[in-house]
């Protein structure tokens, strides 16, 4: 948000801190929820390498980004469409992050 000019670098800082503690704390009560660790399996799949899950998953991450940032930060008489525009945009991220790495 601050390469836009919506926040002040001081306060992106303080937003990086402030999310990565936040984090460190929920990933805590998970674990304390669930004693022992949760069953999930986040493999990549169909011989995708790692190095083409990294591409994949900067572009796909770099694609919300945008959508994100030409929606909700620009200000102008649709924003309030902004919600639907970043969910339909995340919906298609997981259908090609899920279909694209078993075809490559």
């Amino acid at each position: 948000m601050a390469l836009i000019g919506a926040i002040t670098w001081a306060r992106c800082a303080l937003l990086c801190v402030a999310q990565t503690a936040a984090t460190i704390a929920a990933s805590y009560t998970v674990y304390g929820l669930f004693f022992g660790g949760l069953n999930t399996a986040t493999t990549l799949g169909g011989g995708t390498s790692p190095a083409q899950g990294v591409v994949i998953e900067m572009l796909l991450t770099a694609q919300l980004t945008f959508v994100i940032f030409m929606l909700a930060a620009e200000q102008h008489a649709a924003t309030y469409l902004a919600p639907l525009g970043i969910g339909l945009s995340y919906f298609v991220a997981e259908l090609v992050g899920e279909y694209c790495p078993r075809h490559l």
